[in-house]
């Protein structure tokens, strides 16, 4: 996965004022984190990075032409901030595009959501609201990860 395409992401994120005005007072303090949560506060976001894959028609993907999903997890005591968070977070990332840290991104769309509880993991734990707003972002890589293609059984030829 590119990290630089991961860390856009992250920086949509963060120049949304109303994502950061719910998860800190400033980009800088935001509550925006990647793979696990800190248990500094809520609400927060935990991006979580899954599948990034080719999504070009053409073989050869001159194109260059990627696709990156990402859950975007909401995490708050109350299910009503929880959702809030998420509302703010589809309102400013659905749609966006532009060129961030040299990577040309056409647009990150929103493609799911989901709402659970989490009860806690220990009994002094208390539970939390999780809504995960799953989104794609497609880029544009900065090199050609050519396709070999060849007869199956057999080793591809040198």
């Amino acid at each position: 996965m590119s990290a630089t395409i991961a860390a856009v992401v992250r920086d949509a994120l963060l120049s949304n004022s109303s994502v950061v005005s719910l998860v800190g007072t400033t980009p800088l303090n935001a509550r925006i984190f990647v793979s696990y949560r800190d248990v500094t506060g809520y609400p927060c976001i935990v991006l979580e990075y899954n599948d990034n894959s080719d999504v070009s028609p053409a073989i050869d993907r001159t194109d260059r032409l990627r696709r990156l999903s990402v859950d975007i997890d909401c995490i708050a005591t109350t299910a009503k901030a929880s959702l809030a968070l998420a509302e703010a977070v589809r309102k400013g990332i659905h749609g966006a595009a532009g060129t961030s840290r040299s990577t040309t991104v056409m647009e990150i769309r929103v493609a799911r959501e989901n709402t659970t509880y989490d009860s806690g993991a220990e009994g002094d734990e208390a539970g939390y609201h999780v809504t995960s707003v799953g989104v794609d972002a497609y880029y544009r890589s900065d090199a050609v990860t050519p396709s070999t293609i060849y007869q199956g059984g057999l080793p591809p030829a040198p």
